[in-house]
Order: C-alpha cells, then structure tokens, then sequence
C-alpha cells in the first residue's frame, strides 16, 4: 500500500472499494491496474512521506498553520503565507 493525494476536483473511487475525496489523501495498493493509470495521468500523485502525521505536506495558509500549531510553533496571527512556509522549513529542517 502507497499513500496517495488526490489532486482532482472531485472523488476517486478505486474499484468501489477505496474512495478519496477531492484533494484528500488515501491508501491504495500499487498494483491495481486503475491505479496505476491515475498515478500516469497525474490524478493521483504520491504523497510525500515524512514527519507529517499524515503524510501530507501544507499548501495553503491555513494548512501551515495547522501544521506549525500541531507542532508548538508561535507565528504572527498576520502572517504572510510565505513567512509560514519559511517556519514550517525551518522546524522540518530540524
């Protein structure tokens, strides 16, 4: 089984048995032959893998800071999302 984030509009059902919601992320085995054709058409993309809890890396503003709450980081309640990545960068470094 791979992780996977759904990067289209609308939900993924993978043979009635694994459905992802639109931009959601979702478990799927490799193999599967309709897998393997959204993964090549870029519907579906590997998710990253990391210390993220699950498995998915902030994109938007409110993903970030999610993301640096969940981990104990003060930022600005103003903050410009690109001082949020940079925080985010940082503590991921660390």
């Amino acid at each position: 089984m791979i992780k996977v984030k759904n990067t289209a509009a609308c939900v993924v059902s993978i043979g009635g048995a694994v459905i992802i919601p639109p931009l959601g992320v979702g478990e799927v085995d490799p193999e599967h032959s309709g897998v393997q054709r959204l993964l090549a058409r870029g519907v579906l993309l590997g998710a990253p893998t990391g210390d993220d809890p699950d498995g998915v890396v902030p994109e938007t503003v409110v993903e970030l800071k999610e993301a640096l709450m969940a981990r104990g980081i003060d930022f600005p309640e103003n903050a410009r999302k690109s001082e949020l990545q940079a925080l985010y960068d940082q503590t991921k470094a660390q």
